[in-house]
């Protein structure tokens, strides 16, 4: 996986489709030093740093990442036949390039999300929200003439409270078991859930959109959304049109 953070992006463990491993690479821009390029917005080259090597933790792939200060926090992911457990996690310090290991609470009523690998992950606020995924393969099939092993899909979402480290189950759950999706969030606190595959083979793909409000939108939001209800063809007319410039277009409307 991915993040950027103090202009830099880091890089997380991955795999050549037959090893798995844990090594994290930071990547950053340089720039000239020269007079005549103080204001030269493009760097000259970008530099890659080997942070750590990858030794004394577990390689995996198709994990998440978020950052909160100078660490990430990498959560789930696996290999096939294995999942990170999301009892404890590996947080990573770009201070001091050493991993920690972080325990985790239990939802008081649900326990611990099973861990998971192709799942949806964004951040809000203080909070990390997990979406749907897959198990590493442990749901057995009878087959003519052999036995096979598949994940399971999953559809459950849960918040990790970064404050208190505390898993809680979401009353709401995906519109189906679903996993390779995209996961993102709006400012205002809406997820957008996007595409995936919905069998065990990884064969059925969908284009379904889904969303969900993890917070009440904002008044401006509710009355934004409103005018573009009332008025269909804004977009039309006011090809520049954006939720923050939406009331200067309606004032032009003679």
């Amino acid at each position: 996986c991915l993040v950027h953070n103090n202009g830099k992006f880091y890089v997380f463990g991955g795999t050549t489709g037959w090893e798995y491993n844990l090594e994290v690479r930071s990547l950053e821009p340089e720039f000239s030093s020269k007079n005549d390029d103080e204001d030269r917005l493009e760097p000259v080259c970008w530099k890659w740093t080997l942070l750590h090597d990858g030794s004394g933790v577990n390689g995996r792939y198709r994990h998440e990442a978020v950052v909160v200060n100078d660490e990430i926090i990498l959560i789930g992911g696996g290999t096939p036949e294995w999942t990170s457990p999301l009892i404890e996690l590996l947080v990573f310090n770009t201070s001091d390039c050493k991993f920690r290991n972080q325990m985790t609470l239990p939802d008081t009523d649900y326990g611990y999300p099973v861990g998971r690998l192709y799942y949806g992950c964004v951040k809000f606020g203080n909070n990390v929200y997990i979406l749907g995924g897959c198990t590493e393969k442990s749901v057995i099939h009878h087959l003519v003439d052999r036995i096979v092993l598949r994940p399971k899909l999953l559809q459950d979402c849960w918040k990790l409270d970064l404050n208190e480290w505390r898993w809680k189950l979401l009353p709401g759950e995906l519109n189906q078991q679903i996993c390779f999706h995209a996961a993102t969030i709006t400012p205002e606190g809406c997820i957008y859930v996007f595409g995936g595959t919905t069998d065990e083979k990884f064969e059925r793909r969908t284009d379904k959109l889904q969303r969900c409000w993890i917070t009440p939108p904002s008044l401006f939001y509710i009355a934004a959304h409103t005018v573009v209800n009332t008025y269909p063809g804004l977009s039309e007319r006011f090809h520049d049109i954006t939720l923050t410039n939406i009331f200067d277009c309606l004032s032009l409307i003679s």
